[in-house]
């Protein structure tokens, strides 16, 4: 999931005119531009254990239903550092890449994988930043390990008359 949830940032960052996005916080320290950004990784991915069921499909042809289970939720966090030279340029760029995000999208098995930001805080950290100011913001990323199963449908059910006794 991290390889998409990055392609998903940097796809962001590009839309927003960042033309140099770093994955590496050396290559950011040989930086000579002043503006740029660097994704991390900020936590490890998390995964738990879910079960439950995501969509369902009838195939009436083959008198199947396939349902899509989550085994398991997975939650990812990136750190996001946008470095630009003003502070005015620095938060000018934070919130046109916040405001870019979408609230989801679509990984290529086809299944949505959720975006939410987190804190965003200024970088005091001088020997972090090679030029100018920036803003260190948390993006969680919340998908799935899914799996399909199929069932049989019930085949065509004709309803039967009840009889009654008398007597």
């Amino acid at each position: 999931m991290i390889a998409y949830c990055i392609q998903y940032v940097e796809s962001v960052l590009l839309s927003q005119n960042v033309k140099e996005i770093y994955t590496k916080p050396e290559d950011a320290t040989r930086h000579k531009g002043s503006r740029y950004a660097l994704i991390l990784e900020d936590n490890p991915e998390q995964n738990e254990r879910d079960g439950s069921k995501i969509a369902y499909f009838d195939d009436m042809v083959n008198r199947v239903r396939t349902y899509h289970i989550r085994a398991y939720q997975t939650t990812l966090s990136l750190e996001v550092r946008l470095v630009d030279k003003t502070p005015e340029a620095a938060t000018g760029m934070k919130n046109a890449f916040l405001s870019s995000l979408g609230k989801r999208f679509i990984d290529p098995a086809d299944y949505a994988i959720e975006v939410s930001a987190g804190t965003a805080k200024l970088i005091t950290d001088k020997s972090i930043l090679t030029s100018g100011t920036g803003y260190s913001v948390t993006i969680t990323f919340t998908g799935g390990i899914y799996t399909t199963r199929q069932v049989p449908l019930l085949g065509d059910v004709v309803p039967e008359g009840e009889f009654i006794k008398e007597g």
